[in-house]
């Protein structure tokens, strides 16, 4: 029997999307990346949880193992400073250069009233999906930046829409938190500031843009390296 290949490696940039089913009051995209080996090892990243400057700085650490196309692994860290944790598992789609999978909280369902910052429920399980840096799908979903301002196309049906902005250089290393800033914005949106994310002038950053449908699907998703004004 052949041996499967091995997945590509470096840095996948993405999102997870918590599952609409069993958290129908609130399910949210977050952003996520892994760094991947060349060939079956150890592979690690990050998912984060923070929305709004008046949560605490919530991070997973995601661990695991690669084997041919297959991810394995474990999630743990904090969400407003409670302890979490879970599954992670997923695998390489050739078709659209991108790993996709799932991941679970072992916690289960949880609702968090943290009035007057912010009040909210954590799913128990949910998707994610990752792609390379600069991979857009559609092909012709564009991203532009403009001084602090990014732009994308517009794509009908979207229910929500999902910014992230990466520490280009803390991604290329092999550890470090490379998430700078997340944002959610409301259907119809075109454009957003980056003021909030408080930027290093002259600094390489990524910044990735989601558009998801109303059933939690993709609709578009793309990324664009680019350096603070």
């Amino acid at each position: 029997m052949a041996q499967e290949a091995a997945a590509p490696s470096g840095a996948f940039i993405g999102y997870y999307q918590e599952n609409p089913r069993t958290n129908p009051e609130d399910p949210v995209p977050g952003a996520i990346y892994l760094r991947l080996p060349a060939s079956d090892g150890p592979f690690s990243g990050d998912m984060f949880f923070t929305y709004i400057g008046c949560q605490s700085s919530n991070l997973g650490n995601v661990s695991g193992m690669k084997r041919g196309t297959a991810l394995t692994g474990n999630w743990s860290g904090t969400v407003d400073d409670v302890p979490q944790r879970g599954m992670f598992r997923g695998r390489y789609d050739a078709a659209t250069d991108s790993y996709t999978g799932t991941y679970t909280n072992a916690g289960g369902k949880q609702h968090r009233d943290l009035n007057p910052c912010i009040e909210y429920y954590i799913a128990p399980d949910g998707t994610w999906a990752l792609f390379p840096v600069e991979r857009n799908l559609p092909a012709d979903f564009e991203i532009r930046l403009t001084g602090n301002s990014v732009r994308w196309t517009s794509t009908p049906g979207a229910a929500g829409i999902h910014i992230t902005i990466y520490d280009a250089a803390t991604l290329e290393s092999p550890k470090g938190n490379a998430i700078v800033w997340q944002t959610l914005l409301e259907p119809g949106a075109r454009a957003a500031s980056l003021r909030d994310a408080r930027l290093q002038s002259g600094k390489e950053y990524v910044v990735s843009v989601a558009l998801i449908g109303d059933a939690a699907q993709r609709l578009a998703y793309g990324s664009k390296r680019f350096t603070a004004p």
